[in-house]
């Protein structure tokens, strides 16, 4: 596969084109240039086109991080790392062990960006409503709308997720 397309709008396909236009360029240039090899291991954790266990272990055998590509790299492997745990297996035992990990992760502070973020706020709440944690859900949901920023798409949603924060917050009152 050579990417995961996840913004399914013009532009997004138009960035994802150039991403791989790009990651042809580096896969010549990679095996002799250690910033070449960096910008590869970025440019294909960027398209979804590696594991999180092959892109920890190649991050951790780079020979040169180059200083600008450092928090763009951890940002991605962040972002690898969350959508590693949000896919594990449906198995309730799994599942219940891979939501505590997602919430100790968040809880410390770590974010990922775009569509993993997303993901991660509306299972956090699901994960709140279930645990009646109001404290988590209210992270959750304000980190969800800073994801989104002002994109419409979402304001029904947005609309939603704060009614379900007020009946959550109800209960606690109970």
């Amino acid at each position: 596969m050579l990417a995961k397309q996840s913004d399914r709008t013009v532009s997004g396909f138009r960035k994802t084109l150039t991403n791989l236009k790009r990651l042809k360029e580096l896969e010549g240039k990679a095996k002799t240039d250690p910033q070449a090899a960096a910008e590869l291991l970025l440019a294909q954790m960027q398209l979804g086109s590696v594991s999180f266990a092959d892109a920890q272990q190649r991050a951790a055998a780079l020979e040169i991080v180059p200083t600008e590509l450092k928090p763009q790299l951890d940002q991605a492997l962040l972002d690898l790392e969350f959508a590693n745990l949000m896919t594990t297996s449906r198995d309730k035992e799994a599942y219940a062990a891979a939501n505590e990990k997602l919430v100790t992760l968040f809880r410390a502070g770590k974010r990922p960006t775009g569509d993993v973020a997303r993901s991660l706020c509306t299972r956090l709440m699901q994960h709140a409503m279930q645990t009646k944690d109001t404290g988590l859900y209210e992270e959750a949901l304000t980190s969800l709308e800073k994801s989104i920023g002002d994109d419409k798409r979402f304001t029904k949603t947005i609309e939603m997720f704060r009614k379900q924060l007020e009946t959550l917050k109800a209960g606690d009152k109970k």
